[in-house]
């Protein structure tokens, strides 16, 4: 049996990783207390969480928000270790249980499941509404309409308010069309899912969602698409059950972006609204919130009740950068390794589709990464980059 490659440490020199605690994780907390009216307690232990994340310790007790039991054991294993010690993935989701503790996420009081980020997140989903773009312009091809919307749903994966640096470079990298983002497309599978979709292998079809806003309009859009024009019959979107990765999707939030659509003065906007929350009334459309989605834990440690769930399903749809390392256990694997052969642990067919923001790509060409490399040094981490990957089970 192959060896596994090493996980990605936050202890790497100069590494994004790295990079993550030592710097972004900083300014996240710097928003959160700019953007929310916390008294003075709150920002006291925000203030203490930055101090440890500037000193390396970690020095707090397990995780209380744990209603799952799925932090005990993986923190135990990493107890008395300090912040670059850490694989980077455990890191970033030890983080979010930290900072929602500290803003008093899980206790009883005028707190209690206050989203800390809602306010960035309302302010991107007005933004993008703002400035949407119709509906991409495809001729009368049904099948280009819907690569279309594959890619729009791929390019909204850009806007991620856990990384600053990512949305400094989002008009650089969002296409007009098809064609032009199939330039910046590693892997472009846009085409085969679109065949097993007008084939009528996907009847029903699960999206396991990353930011909401202007990604979660773009998921609306292209479900709406395949359930009106009959090449789905039914849809589960599995979203956060708290807080994650600043931008990520939770119920509430869906529920916030059905009711602004439906308010908008925009009359096709208005309609999706509606027609989504009509899905959702009807049950063609559900919404899941499992705790795993929450954790620290690899796709390959997921429990069986949820692995059979997404089992039902025709095809699954992993959006963003998160699921996409947790896909892959957050390893260093070689850019030509095979994606289908890491994630053999998945029983059920489904795609990617990712903007690169990680230091870890697999399923790539021999020779591509050096040449886009040596075109973008920082192609790995930008969002500038993007790939529609699809693993399709006999």
């Amino acid at each position: 049996m192959r060896q596994l490659p090493p996980p990605i440490m936050t202890s790497e020199p100069g590494s994004f990783a790295q990079r993550t605690i030592t710097e972004r994780k900083p300014r996240i907390i710097d928003r959160v207390v700019a953007t929310n009216a916390y008294p003075h307690g709150t920002r006291a232990r925000l203030a203490a969480l930055q101090d440890e994340l500037d000193s390396g310790l970690v020095a707090a007790p397990c995780p209380i928000g744990d209603p799952a039991g799925l932090w005990h054991d993986a923190w135990a294993r990493w107890e008395g270790c300090t912040w670059l010690q850490l694989p980077w993935f455990f890191a970033e989701a030890y983080f979010y249980q930290r900072l929602l503790e500290a803003v008093r996420y899980y206790h009883h009081g005028p707190w209690h499941q206050h989203d800390p980020f809602a306010p960035d997140k309302a302010e991107a989903l007005h933004r993008a509404l703002d400035s949407l773009q119709p509906e991409p312009t495809t001729g009368h091809d049904p099948i280009a309409f819907l690569r279309a919307l594959l890619l729009r749903a791929l390019w909204g994966n850009q806007t991620d308010l856990s990384n600053q640096d990512v949305a400094a470079a989002r008009p650089a990298a969002r296409p007009a069309a098809p064609g032009t983002g199939s330039s910046r497309l590693l892997i472009d599978h846009s085409l085969l899912l679109a065949t097993q979709f007008f084939g009528g292998k996907v009847q029903r079809l699960h999206i396991v969602c990353d930011n909401a806003g202007p990604e979660l309009v773009a998921d609306l859009i292209l479900l709406h698409h395949l359930v009106s024009a009959g090449l789905v019959d039914h849809v589960s979107l599995h979203l956060k059950a708290t807080p994650f990765f600043v931008s990520d999707a939770l119920p509430s939030d869906l529920e916030y972006t059905t009711q602004t659509l439906r308010r908008s003065s925009s009359a096709h906007l208005a309609t999706l609204g509606a027609e989504i929350t009509a899905l959702l009334e009807s049950g063609q459309l559900q919404a899941h919130a499992d705790p795993f989605w929450t954790s620290s834990l690899g796709f390959n440690q997921m429990p069986p009740d949820l692995m059979a769930a997404l089992g039902q399903a025709d095809l699954v749809l992993f959006k963003g950068d998160a699921n996409y390392r947790r896909l892959l256990n957050d390893r260093h694997w070689a850019t030509t390794d095979a994606l289908e052969e890491i994630t053999s642990y998945l029983p059920f067919s489904y795609a990617c589709l990712r903007t690169l923001k990680a230091e870890l790509v697999v399923g790539l060409p021999q020779g591509l990464a050096k040449s886009v490399a040596e075109r973008d040094p920082e192609w790995l981490t930008s969002g500038r980059w993007g790939l529609i990957h699809s693993v399709i089970r006999p």
